[in-house]
């Protein structure tokens, strides 16, 4: 069993504050465009972003090797173990914070946004994770069912 190298980071997450960005005048106009494209498409996420504090570009950073080539899968995966390691310490901080892929093979995957996150080819944007805070009855709530059950139900030893 091979052990991962360490220095292999095939993540790359980009910040931005969601009320400085989105702002009037702050897009470019292709951007407005995607932007407006991507909330029409999902109407619901428009009112989610408005409340976010920052909003995390989640990509991918495709490092294949010709010599040693490793499946995409596993870049993918270690993408998803960085933002896994993100979210548990901003749940420890108790902010609020949500991964959605976005459209990854549609508004995600656009030119403009391609540009914009300097996605080089194979790269890819994996989501969004929009960052805030909760409300205290909300994260209560939310907190109550996040309740895990036991890990003898989902390990066993062979």
């Amino acid at each position: 069993m091979g052990i991962p190298d360490p220095r292999e980071e095939f993540y790359r997450l980009q910040l931005s504050s969601s009320q400085a960005r989105m702002s009037e005048g702050n897009l470019s106009p292709d951007e407005e465009k995607d932007l407006k494209k991507f909330i029409k498409k999902q109407p619901s996420k428009a009112k989610d972003i408005a409340k976010c504090s920052h909003v995390i570009a989640i990509s991918m950073k495709r490092k294949a090797d010709p010599e040693k080539i490793m499946p995409e899968w596993e870049e993918i995966a270690a993408v998803a173990c960085a933002v896994q390691n993100a979210h548990i310490v901003a749940c420890q901080l108790g902010v609020a914070a949500y991964w959605s892929s976005g459209g990854t093979e549609g508004p995600l995957a656009t030119k403009a946004v391609r540009e914009l996150l300097d996605l080089e080819e194979g790269d890819r944007c994996l989501g969004i994770m929009y960052v805030g805070m909760a409300d205290e009855a909300t994260w209560e709530r939310n907190q109550e069912r996040a309740s895990r059950g036991s890990i003898d139900d989902k390990v066993s030893w062979l």
